[in-house]
């Protein structure tokens, strides 16, 4: 049986089945396109991008962190149970500083952005950000930011491919990455463990820097 955990934000009650961990970090790890088709992707994507603010999303589109009384946390375990279980008020604070952690994630998209993307290995160099080099095989990269564990795999989204954060594998800000007319649209999606409803995605449209072909 999973371990449930209610938490009501200020009368709204979420709930958190343990054992759901890890069905958050969904996406293929073997690309769905090789050959000149994958390389036609790669060099879509490779260059220097700037971001068009009048396209994207706003930053108000981004939702705040509820207000939550860490007292309002409610723990149903019954006989033989396992999974998470919150013993003191410092798990529970610890465990809202990873939702706060996501958020923060989704809401630090690239000004500007660099992408080098080939057969073996993806590039990320964002600004503001720090630069990371992904396998394309799947395999993950792991930052630390501060306390929180943040690690990074490429993922491919019904054929597009894309960036998936983890933020100590309990929140996933999941970033595709389609070329469209010369321009690149970045889709940003957040999932967070007990959050019923997700996060609406933000859409990021950035153009070649002048000068790039």
């Amino acid at each position: 049986m999973n371990s449930i955990v209610e938490i009501s934000f200020n009368g709204l009650v979420l709930a958190c089945v343990a054992t759901l961990t890890t069905a958050c970090a969904t996406g293929g790890r073997a690309p769905p396109v090789t050959g000149p088709e994958a390389e036609a992707i790669f060099a879509a994507l490779t260059g220097q991008w700037v971001l068009d603010e009048r396209e994207s999303s706003s930053p108000m589109d981004v939702p705040p962190a509820p207000e939550v009384e860490v007292e309002s946390f409610i723990v149903a375990r019954g006989p033989g149970e396992s999974g998470q279980s919150f013993g003191d008020v410092g798990d529970i604070e610890a465990w809202l500083a990873t939702h706060e952690k996501a958020r923060e994630v989704l809401a630090r998209w690239p000004a500007t952005l660099v992408l080098r993307v080939d057969g073996q290995q993806l590039v990320y160099t964002p600004t503001p950000g720090e630069s990371v080099t992904v396998p394309m095989s799947g395999e993950s990269t792991t930052q630390f930011e501060g306390d929180h564990r943040v690690q990074t795999r490429v993922v491919w989204d019904d054929g597009k491919l894309g960036l998936e954060h983890s933020v100590d594998a309990e929140a996933w800000v999941r970033e595709v990455l389609e070329a469209v007319d010369g321009r690149l649209i970045m889709t940003r999606t957040m999932r967070v463990v007990g959050e019923v409803n997700s996060a609406p995605p933000l859409v990021l449209v950035y153009d070649r820097e002048e000068g790039e072909s």
